[in-house]
Order: C-alpha cells, then structure tokens, then sequence
C-alpha cells in the first residue's frame, strides 16, 4: 500500500476503506503513536480521520465495531498499567 501511495502527493493520496480503518485503530490506540507513525508513512491526516467518523451512523443498540474500539484501548490502558 505504501509503495502505491508514493505516486501522490500527501494531500493527493487516495486511500482505501480498509487502509482508513487500520489508521483509525492506530489512531484510537494512541494519538501519539499515530502522529509519530506518520512522519515515516504516508498515513491519512487527523483531520481525515476525524471526517470518517463524522460520518458514521450511531443508533442505539449494541454495535460490535465501537466495544471492539474500546476493547483494544482498555488492554492498551492495561499493558500500560502494568509497567
């Protein structure tokens, strides 16, 4: 994927859904990892990010996406806990 992005500029990069979806896990395991990941890849801006998920449809109800977002940052919060 990295190696296809390199044909475009930053802000002319076209990304994939699922290439949009790994950058938000990233980015929901910590803004600072994601920042420091994108001065080495070419990763969608937090303002990209932030679009995404503006558009997501939330109605009430269980949604297995979300407890799966929170599930991977509570055992971040946990390993982090336990050093």
């Amino acid at each position: 994927m990295q190696m296809h992005l390199t044909k475009f500029a930053p802000k002319g990069a076209r990304y994939t859904t699922e290439f949009k979806q790994l950058a938000l896990m990233i980015y929901f395991l910590g803004p600072k990892v994601y920042k420091f990941l994108r001065k080495t890849l070419q990763l969608p801006s937090k303002s990209t990010l932030l679009r995404i998920t503006r558009k997501w449809e939330i109605n009430p109800g269980f949604n297995d996406f979300i407890f799966s977002a929170i599930q991977i940052r509570v055992n971040t919060l946990g390993t982090l806990a336990q050093d």
